[in-house]
């Protein structure tokens, strides 16, 4: 994978992950799978379920970056220390901050 596929650049206000284009197919199951994401850590605050959460965390920490989405991957690595410790306001806090990304990213194939 080249360096082009793990950009992610801020545009004005706009948030833009750079894909390499023979990653399109891949896209839309992987953006259903990071709602999912989302969905589960959202149950998981809900009950304490800090294991659940810190795996939720470390399998956004793998896909992200693989498909050109860097800031899944670094959310998904602090998910992950957060729920080793048991720090469910950080979690809550990254669960935002993955909910805005989610929302307003842009994709650019190249």
């Amino acid at each position: 994978m080249t360096d082009t596929a793990m950009k992610d650049v801020a545009v004005a206000d706009e948030i833009v992950a750079e894909v390499e284009q023979d990653l399109e197919p891949l896209i839309p199951l992987f953006m259903r799978t990071r709602q999912d994401s989302l969905a589960g850590l959202e149950a998981g605050l809900l009950v304490s379920d800090f294991k659940a959460m810190e795996m939720i965390g470390h399998n956004m920490k793998g896909a992200g970056g693989a498909y050109g989405f860097l800031p899944v991957s670094e959310i998904g690595d602090l998910i992950e220390q957060a729920a080793r410790v048991k720090d469910s306001t950080a979690i809550r806090t990254l669960t935002g901050r993955l909910r805005v990304y989610l929302g307003n990213v842009q994709i650019r194939y190249v």
